[in-house]
């Protein structure tokens, strides 16, 4: 890439790659790449209006959404959209508390804001906002089981899954899957080995998807 970066957000739209802000070793970045894959190459594009490390992405009807995040003085309420066809970001509605190490879904035309940091504990709560009535803002939803930040998450199977994470005493292994249909969220199975800064992606059609799973054995009694 053209800039180093850590705790750094991505989404795809315009059928490319756009990594977003972060953190070089020095500060935190408003800077924007994206990756083509015809031509094999990253250039830059126009630069958030605010500086973000830790933050998370989403896209929707081709254009990108980020949240939260952190200065590197100050954990952020505020989102941007950006806009690809004209290479635009603008402001976009305030979270209804300042996340860093957050992860966010879109589920049934809705952002799913999960967790984070809030600057003094690690959150459960969640946010909602109606990708179809954006104006309407962010709306306090059913809260995880766990708090957490900095983990992964997922769509599957219509439902939305989060993996592992830090809950501000220790990495952890467990699982949550959010339904939809019931508005809460279920104990998962719990991952082999605690992760945190890890990522989950859903992969579809894999006709060897056996040859990457991994039975356990039975515990003799």
């Amino acid at each position: 890439m053209n800039h180093a970066r850590c705790y750094v957000s991505a989404a795809k739209a315009d059928n490319k790659i756009f990594c977003i802000g972060g953190y070089d070793g020095n500060s935190r970045l408003n800077s924007v790449e994206c990756f083509d894959e015809d031509t094999n190459e990253w250039s830059l594009v126009q630069s958030m209006n605010h500086a973000r490390s830790d933050a998370t992405s989403v896209s929707f009807e081709n254009k990108i959404w980020i949240i939260g995040g952190f200065t590197g003085e100050q954990v952020l309420d505020s989102t941007e959209i950006y806009d690809p066809t004209n290479d635009t970001w603008a402001d976009g509605p305030r979270l209804n508390m300042p996340r860093s190490g957050l992860k966010a879904a879109v589920l049934n035309n809705k952002i799913h804001a999960i967790g984070g940091f809030d600057g003094n504990q690690r959150l459960k709560s969640v946010e909602t906002l109606d990708l179809l009535a954006p104006h309407l803002g962010w709306t306090i939803s059913s809260e995880l089981n766990t708090p957490r930040s900095n983990f992964g998450v997922t769509v599957i199977n219509k439902s939305i899954l989060v993996a592992g994470g830090f809950n501000g005493e220790g990495v952890i292994c467990e699982t949550e899957i959010f339904s939809p249909e019931t508005n809460s969220w279920s104990l998962g199975q719990d991952m082999n080995k605690a992760k945190s800064a890890l990522s989950l992606v859903t992969v579809t059609g894999m006709p060897n998807r056996k040859d990457y799973l991994i039975h356990r054995q039975p515990v003799s009694p």
